[in-house]
């Protein structure tokens, strides 16, 4: 049986240094609603945490995957694009613009004690502006993280 989960190259979790040793691998999904209040450019952030069971600082990597098949490198901040559109009583109602999101990104911090992943999701349809208020429907992704733990002795 290998302790690699879904089927991780650990090989892309090794530095470039040869004493660092990978002490733990594990995943994670989390659930992000994506819900943000009347903010159309913003990102919901959800944390979650675990028990770090190596019980010392350490090192991190990680990819992640939205979709559960596609898996993105722990740098990558996923973009998409939307149209906003006003609408009466907005002063110019009938103007519409494309506008970059943030789909989605995670991030996650590392204590002798604690595993703290964070993940950021923007992601949602179109928008209309009535100059007070945007209306949207925000998308909920979970966001399945691969990581490993290393340690440079």
């Amino acid at each position: 049986m290998s302790l690699v989960p879904n089927g991780v190259d650990l090989l892309s979790f090794f530095s470039e240094y040869p004493n660092d040793k990978v002490v733990h691998t594990g995943s994670v999904s989390i659930v992000n609603d994506g819900a943000t209040t009347n903010a159309p450019q913003s990102s919901k952030i959800v944390t979650s945490s675990a028990t770090n069971p190596y019980g010392k600082k350490c090192m991190v990597r990680f990819k992640y995957s939205v979709d559960g098949t596609n898996y993105n490198s722990q740098d990558a901040h996923l973009a998409y694009a939307y149209t906003i559109t006003t609408v009466a009583p907005h002063p110019f109602p009938g103007f519409s613009t494309t506008l970059g999101g943030l789909r989605g990104a995670v991030s996650i911090g590392v204590s002798a004690s604690e595993i703290k992943f964070r993940t950021a999701n923007g992601y949602h349809g179109n928008v209309t502006d009535n100059g007070t208020t945007y209306a949207y429907t925000p998308t909920s992704q979970t966001f399945t993280i691969v990581y490993a733990l290393y340690e440079a002795d």
